[in-house]
């Protein structure tokens, strides 16, 4: 007798489940009415001082309840029978994570507006005008919904062509983040892409061995370009639990991370997103370096899960730190589109002095210079091939005096120390060269106290410990 055995296809990438005006409708509810804004205001607050993201409340329970009914009136002209696809269990996630995306989008803000700093450099001046992100979402469902069949590629760039460039830059970071964060799923698949393909050695011997194997056919004509081009879409393809589905499934899905780009010309295009995409590049980057750092053999990679509510004495500060680590790969990405500038995020700063902790073998106390930081910021991203995707958008110099000389630099580290993350401080040893916002006092080193540090980033990835 034989055994068949029975193998659940996964679909990460499915109609309504990953639909981008369904996700929108989801979020539009939270900013569409500024009693609920108010509520979500007060929420960041308490998220970035205590951990608790709210979804305990009585609020919360009311706008998941109302959530269904509400996408269903939104949506019901463009979509037949989708009430029938939004189950109990989706309408509970996908309430979740527009919940949690909006209350630590606030959180950023108010991080922001607490250091001083930061807006108009690593975000743009007008990032809390949600009344402006409620125009576009309302735009974005009203063209969806007009218009059968409507595709959402063309849905969206049609609206997005309507704004002006500082209408654009300011809306696209948070199209970014709701995406990241509504998809959480998809982009983990993304960053588990991102993650294989960054191991050059393994992608580039496969390519080099199967050219080398079809080179024994007559007349075959060796393209390593080539193969390594459709060897990676195969890799992602795999990631995301694509299977049979063309890989174009998966556009819509990540459609505002990979639309909203003018520094590239063909955003439809996967070569770009393959090979020198930036800012889910970065995300992976960063979650995957930290938990190596921490020692963790598996990898958390999933932005929602990193969002959960967290307890006791380092919630807020974590819930702080993990803010502003999701939220680098934006400052980056925005600074490119706006400016065309490179510039050194809070997660940058981490992760070099994480690094220079562990090959000093520092377990107490010590102090590092701004300039050694610069160094390993460098370091890392060069390592990382993080540095060629940087210079390939960017005109920028990038050297460990040119970072110094950043103001992002003090910015982020303000962000860092504003927030009450009290594990990195400033610190003069020479001369007081840099300033510090709000108060602009002078440093030019970094104290580091290496126990505390390591216990808030730990609960970053351990947030169920109480």
């Amino acid at each position: 007798m034989s055994f068949r055995r029975e193998v659940r296809r996964r679909r990460l990438v499915e109609y309504v489940v990953t639909d981008p005006f369904v996700d929108l409708a989801f979020v539009q509810q939270l900013i569409g009415n500024e009693d609920w804004l108010q509520v979500m205001r007060r929420q960041a607050e308490v998220y970035s001082s205590t951990g608790d993201i709210g979804e305990s409340t009585v609020t919360f329970r009311m706008y998941r309840s109302q959530a269904k009914q509400y996408v269903i009136r939104t949506l019901q002209r463009a979509y037949h029978a989708i009430d029938r696809y939004l189950s109990d269990e989706l309408v509970s996630e996908k309430a979740s994570r527009a919940w949690r995306a909006l209350v630590t989008l606030l959180a950023s803000l108010q991080l922001m507006e607490r250091a001083g700093a930061g807006l108009g450099e690593l975000l743009p001046e007008g990032y809390g005008r949600l009344e402006e992100l409620k125009v576009v979402i309302d735009r974005m469902i009203e063209e969806k919904t007009s218009r059968e069949r409507a595709e959402a590629a063309a849905v969206v760039m049609k609206v997005l062509r309507e704004l002006s460039n500082e209408q654009f830059l300011n809306t696209v970071p948070k199209l970014w983040w709701l995406n990241l964060v509504m998809e959480s799923e998809v982009f983990e698949a993304v960053f588990k892409y991102h993650l294989l393909a960054s191991k050059k050695e393994l992608v580039g011997g496969f390519v080099k061995s199967a050219e080398e194997a079809l080179s024994e056919v007559r007349g075959h004509s060796p393209d390593l370009s080539y193969m390594e081009y459709e060897v990676l879409k195969a890799l992602l393809s795999r990631c995301v639990e694509l299977r049979g589905q063309y890989i174009n499934k998966l556009q819509n899905a990540i459609i505002f991370v990979k639309i909203g780009r003018r520094s590239v010309k063909n955003y439809k295009e996967w070569d770009w997103f393959l090979r020198d995409e930036v800012l889910t590049y970065s995300m992976s980057m960063y979650m995957v370096e930290l938990q190596r750092l921490l020692g963790l053999r598996e990898k958390e990679l999933n932005i929602s899960t990193l969002l959960s509510p967290r307890r006791g004495p380092y919630g807020g500060p974590a819930s702080a730190l993990s803010t502003l680590i999701l939220m680098s790969p934006i400052f980056t990405q925005y600074a490119l589109e706006a400016r065309r500038e490179v510039v050194v995020t809070p997660a940058d700063i981490v992760v070099s002095v994480l690094r220079i902790s562990r090959a000093r073998g520092e377990t107490g106390d010590f102090v590092v210079s701004v300039r050694e930081v610069a160094e390993e910021i460098v370091s890392f991203w060069e390592r990382q091939d993080f540095l060629r995707r940087l210079k390939l958008y960017s005109q920028d110099e990038v050297t460990p005096e040119a970072l110094c000389r950043k103001s992002s630099f003090t910015t982020s580290l303000a962000l860092i120390v504003n927030a009450g993350i009290g594990g990195i401080h400033i610190t003069t040893e020479r001369r007081p060269e840099l300033r510090l916002p709000p108060r602009m006092v002078g440093f030019d080193s970094l104290y580091v106290r290496a126990q505390q540090l390591s216990s808030i980033i730990q609960r970053v990835w351990r947030w169920e410990e109480g």
